[in-house]
């Protein structure tokens, strides 16, 4: 495990560089910070180790993993790792990853990362921020911009030594009656540090450059539903032997995504108009074959064929997150359920006719 661990952290870096199409605004590349859920085979060891999710009815079906990951968004290009119970909040995980960055990034991330702490890590590490605020966040105005947005304070927390973060919120909405949130009113905080002028980074600019964020949530649908083939993506029964396929499954899909950027660079176009699905099934296909030949020349050969996977342009769309069967007619499987008694003879020889 800690070998894949250890190959994981040394080749995960982020892939875009200045001629990458869509990683960067204004020169900082874009980096994302998301989380999101795994289960994992049901052993007892597996379910003492990462615990199971619940609700007041029952416990879930499956034990859950939660995965932390720092992404860059422009190359969907996983950066880093963290592997807890299901259990765990977002917000303890997150430190680690924030200490990957440096100066030169934007940092995006949704409102339950929303906080002074985080924040303020992020900024210490020369990083700039571009975060959603919650409804009941607080932030007062000390300052109104030209373009609507306005300067305030995220104050830090008591027994905090040190001031507070100076940040700029950017209030909006959308008036297309089609889309969910239409006049909902929406904040986006950004930090000031090293900025002279606000304008530097436009309001306007904030809303489109915030839902890039949405990126990491396609890589994560990538790694969990193409990448492995399988509704539950890990199938070890033990705790150790889930993190190392979960480092396993990582290692792949930063290989996958290298020559999804290396294709799309070569034809200068975004790495995300590259179907995933068809270069796993040309890399499926070549790579048997890869042995016997001179390596440079087979692979400006994948280059040419993964190119020829483009994808159609977005179509713009929404769907709800909705299911449509939530609860279940069988009852629920249960411990006795594992290991019934079984049949002590034939069906035939059971067959008892009745007068």
């Amino acid at each position: 495990m800690r070998y894949l661990r250890r190959l994981f952290d040394e080749v995960a870096r982020p892939m875009g560089t200045d001629a990458t199409v869509g990683a960067r605004y204004r020169g900082w590349r874009l980096m994302g910070l998301d989380g999101t859920t795994l289960d994992v085979p049901d052993t007892p060891a597996n379910a003492r180790a990462f615990g199971r999710p619940g609700t007041d009815r029952a416990d879930g079906a499956f034990p859950q993993l939660r995965l932390l990951a720092l992404c860059e968004l422009g190359a969907r290009a996983t950066c880093g790792l963290v592997i807890k119970p299901g259990r765990r909040g977002e917000q303890a995980m997150a430190g680690p990853l924030i200490d990957r960055l440096g100066p030169g990034t934007l940092l995006i991330w949704d409102r339950g990362f929303f906080g002074f702490p985080l924040a303020e890590r992020v900024v210490r590490t020369g990083a700039h921020l571009l975060a959603r605020v919650p409804a009941n966040a607080a932030i007062a105005p000390t300052r109104r911009l030209d373009d609507g947005s306005y300067l305030g304070e995220l104050r830090a927390p008591r027994g905090h030594r040190g001031p507070g973060l100076a940040v700029r919120v950017i209030e909006y909405t959308h008036d297309d009656p089609h889309r969910p949130g239409c006049r909902q009113r929406n904040r986006l905080l950004t930090d000031l540090t090293d900025l002279t002028d606000p304008a530097d980074r436009p309001a306007a600019d904030a809303p489109p450059v915030y839902h890039e964020r949405w990126e990491q949530e396609l890589a994560f649908d990538e790694l969990k539903t193409h990448l492995s083939g399988r509704d539950v993506p890990i199938r070890s029964k033990t705790p150790a032997g889930v993190v190392q396929e979960v480092y396993g499954l990582a290692l792949a899909y930063c290989l996958i995504r290298r020559v999804i950027h290396d294709a799309a660079a070569g034809a200068g176009v975004d790495p995300d108009r590259v179907s995933f699905a068809g270069t796993l099934r040309v890399l499926w296909c070549r790579l048997p074959e890869s042995p016997g030949v001179p390596p440079e020349g087979w692979y400006q050969d994948l280059l040419r064929e993964v190119r020829r996977q483009k994808l159609r342009p977005r179509r713009d769309r929404w769907y709800p997150r909705v299911i449509k069967r939530k609860m279940s007619n069988w009852n629920k499987k249960r411990a006795e359920h594992l290991h019934p008694p079984q049949p002590t003879k034939p069906f035939r020889d059971a067959v008892v006719t009745l007068n």
